[in-house]
């Protein structure tokens, strides 16, 4: 390396006599930076590499003036880890107001803002996805509830949210279920309470759900009037719920109300 009169350390892997060309520069020079911050600069394709501010203590990756502790700038993918992340405060991603309404406010550890003004259901860019690399048949993506169980760092589900993929075909949508688990009782893993199908068949208490409803399990209804005499519950014209209005005999008639 080498300094200049600019006050900035050049290097290059030139073997001999550059004809003046840095490949690389650092340092602190208002003359060549135009501020007082330390740069790392990536003279021949004439970018920053790297600011450190001298007012803030900010790190910029491919800015000259960083905004924030660490701020990265660039057309490529931001920020890449092939290992796990940890993150001691909250994460916001598309905003810097970490606050939401939703019976109590404050701030959470993982607020995502997208903006899209689609009315269609499944088209919107404001959303989340969660992705199954694997393309066997049959395999899962899912959202974990899970809680401290008390001194050790050990946290256990409560409650599962699960997507089963179908069949994949090259560039075509999956058939999908949608499945709901929670644990029964104390020290049990969840299992599944309730089942969406791929034909929007929503079974309580079984996995093969038959019809729009199929419940494996008694039933209560509340809102619909009896007087404990075995009135049948019958379906009024409007499609709501009602009883018979009186016992349904031998001849199995019956005036709804």
């Amino acid at each position: 390396g080498t300094k200049d009169s600019s006050g900035v350390i050049s290097f290059n892997t030139c073997n001999s006599d550059c004809g003046g060309n840095r490949e690389w520069t650092i340092g602190t020079s208002y003359s060549y930076f135009g501020d007082e911050n330390f740069h790392l600069k990536d003279t021949t394709m004439s970018t920053i590499a790297l600011t450190v501010a001298d007012n803030t203590g900010n790190v910029g990756i491919g800015t000259l003036s960083p905004a924030a502790g660490l701020q990265i700038t660039t057309s490529n993918p931001t920020l890449r880890t092939n290992g796990t992340a940890f993150f001691d405060g909250n994460v916001d991603i598309g905003t810097t107001v970490n606050n939401v309404f939703d019976g109590t406010s404050g701030a959470r550890p993982l607020i995502v803002v997208g903006s899209d003004s689609s009315t269609s259901l499944g088209t919107s860019l404001a959303a989340i996805a969660i992705v199954n690399n694997d393309t066997a048949t049959g395999n899962i993506a899912q959202i974990n509830f899970a809680a401290r169980t008390g001194a050790s760092t050990a946290q256990y589900s409560s409650a599962i949210i699960s997507t089963i993929f179908g069949a994949r075909t090259n560039a075509q949508y999956p058939t999908g279920q949608l499945v709901f688990s929670t644990s029964t009782s104390l020290n049990f893993a969840p299992s599944e309470k309730m089942r969406i199908d791929n034909n929007g068949n929503v079974g309580i208490g079984t996995s093969g759900p038959a019809a729009k409803l199929d419940v494996a399990g008694e039933v209560k209804i509340s809102g619909v009037s009896s007087d404990g005499t075995g009135k049948a519950v019958c379906i009024k014209s409007d499609g709501t719920l009602g009883t018979c209005s009186s016992a349904v005999g031998a001849s199995g008639t019956c005036t709804c109300g």
